[in-house]
């Protein structure tokens, strides 16, 4: 299934001596989503990571970026906030897997 996602990042600041967290869109972009495979799963039942989704998207300067500070990142589809747990090359390294537990 194909759809447009966005991309949020969230940096934090200390101001007066109090720390204020920012969010801005990172990057829009379209790409696929699908589910866990079955192994992948049964890992992340185990792990509590019950609403996990997988974004196919394409490996660019900006989604190259992300793969140091993937805390700061999640992702918008549908409405719904995922937040980023790992990012895997794919396909010849020429798109990414973005894996998201589902934020309630």
């Amino acid at each position: 299934m194909t759809g447009k996602i966005t991309i949020i990042r969230e940096t934090s600041n200390v101001v007066d001596g109090r720390n204020k967290t920012q969010s801005e869109e990172y990057f829009r972009c379209w790409c696929e989503i699908s589910d866990l495979l079955s192994s992948e799963k049964y890992a992340a039942l185990q792990q509590s990571l019950e609403e996990t989704a997988v974004f196919k998207v394409r490996r660019c300067r900006k989604t190259e970026a992300m793969r140091m500070h993937l805390k700061e990142f999640s992702v918008i589809y549908k409405e719904d906030t995922f937040k980023i747990y790992s990012m895997t090359p794919v396909e010849g390294e020429s798109r990414f897997l973005l894996k998201g537990n589902r934020v309630s």
